[in-house]
């Protein structure tokens, strides 16, 4: 069985910058793409151009080769099998089933999902410790982040950051809450299930030790978070600045029904947060592709701005967060 990876032209403009991209990939596997004929198709990347259309046939015996390298078989997961997964996962109906960029979770409006919170009717906007403050109050995502997935969201905080903290982050199903109602806490990276951004200090914290990673975040401000859970790794933007990977080695233990969720707390009174999207997409090669870009300083801004529309609009719906901080 093989994939076919439909590339516009090669050269050095247009989708020719993409299909170089992906040729790197592949050589990095040292197969022969050239040497098979396919038997079935999974379609990774789809656009046509005046320059005509290229089908790079992917052996799906080197995905063996993928994993090993720290790479995972996702690279060849066809967008039928993401949807049908996400589908899996979602209890709604239709409507409710938020792709692209829609939401694929929305805050957790029960109750043993948190503590001391209230949410307007479409579970977007949030308020932690209504009218006064107790303890420390939390609230996470209704659904899990899926394994080998890409994931990014992004929160606007629309209230004053003071008090004990103010955090953002992921946690654990299994993540400790006990002490919550009677102590005001840096409750996200407390311990080893947790891993939180304080937006009052810009310290990030893990298994109780914390460094600095940020400038302190303003009122206003919108903080995306980008979950990586083929590689492991979490990195923070602040009003679309990227900053560097604050953790690695992310995992969630299967074997233990361990489940990791988008969370926020807060020690401090009418702590607001809106929900301006948040994101699922599957680890593919053109993912693979487009992620190098972040470390090539907007070298190829003008290329993929000239990318066929279908391709540029799916790579933005897809991974807003590396489309936007290159400007594509």
């Amino acid at each position: 069985m093989y994939v076919p990876v439909p590339c516009t032209g090669k050269g050095n403009h247009g989708g020719g910058f993409l299909y170089n991209k992906i040729m790197e990939i592949m050589k990095h596997l040292k197969g022969d793409i050239n040497s098979v004929s396919p038997t079935e198709s999974i379609p990774i990347l789809s656009g046509n151009s005046s320059a005509g259309s290229i089908s790079l046939m992917f052996p799906l015996n080197y995905v063996g080769n993928l994993h090993q390298q720290g790479m995972c078989s996702n690279y060849v997961r066809s967008r039928s099998s993401y949807r049908k997964e996400l589908k899996s996962v979602d209890s709604g109906s239709s409507n409710k089933r938020l792709l692209n960029n829609a939401s694929s979770w929305l805050w957790d409006n029960d109750r043993t999902s948190g503590y001391r919170f209230s949410l307007s009717p479409c579970q977007r906007m949030l308020k932690l410790q209504p009218r006064f403050a107790i303890g420390t109050a939390f609230c996470r995502g209704n659904k899990p982040l899926l394994q080998e997935y890409q994931h990014y969201w992004e929160v606007e905080v629309t209230s004053a950051i003071y008090g004990t903290d103010i955090m953002v982050g992921v946690a654990m199903s299994t993540m400790n809450t006990s002490n919550v109602k009677a102590s005001s806490i840096s409750l996200l990276g407390s311990d080893n299930t947790s891993w939180g951004l304080s937006l009052r200090t810009g310290q990030v914290y893990h298994d109780g030790i914390s460094h600095s990673y940020c400038e302190s975040v303003e009122m206003g401000s919108v903080i995306g978070i980008h979950v990586d859970l083929w590689k492991g790794t979490l990195r923070f933007y602040i009003n679309k600045v990227v900053y560097d990977v604050a953790f690695t080695n992310i995992t969630v233990n299967n074997n233990q029904m361990e489940s990791l969720y988008p969370i926020v707390c807060s020690t401090a009174a009418d702590t607001k947060f809106v929900l301006k999207r948040s994101i699922t997409s599957p680890t593919t090669l053109s993912y693979m592709a487009l992620s190098k870009l972040m470390r090539d300083d907007g070298e190829y801004d003008k290329q993929l701005i000239s990318l066929p529309h279908i391709i540029r609009q799916s790579l933005t719906d897809d991974y807003p967060w590396i489309t936007e901080s290159i400007n594509i």
